[in-house]
């Protein structure tokens, strides 16, 4: 069996294309099966700005409000995926 090996990368990586050129070019050195979980927050805070919805966040976390959720899925599910 094969091990799986899980990466994080973070939204400020996605957002740098050269940063993000080199992240890839090391996946690419990788001979097993990986997944890549990824960030975005830069991103879905940017967009809650444009569409003129409140940021909420306690102790550095955000709150995840239904609204916030559908921003979030938004940026993450399609503007991140779609970008990696």
């Amino acid at each position: 069996m094969k091990t799986v090996r899980i990466f994080k990368i973070g939204g400020k990586i996605t957002e740098d294309p050269a940063a993000m050129e080199q992240w890839i070019s090391q996946l690419k050195l990788i001979d097993s099966p990986f997944l890549i979980v990824h960030g975005g927050g830069v991103k879905a805070d940017e967009m809650l700005s444009k569409l003129g919805i409140e940021r909420k966040m306690i102790q550095g976390r955000r709150i995840t409000d239904k609204e916030t959720l559908e921003v979030a899925v938004m940026v993450y599910a399609g503007w991140i995926n779609k970008k990696l």
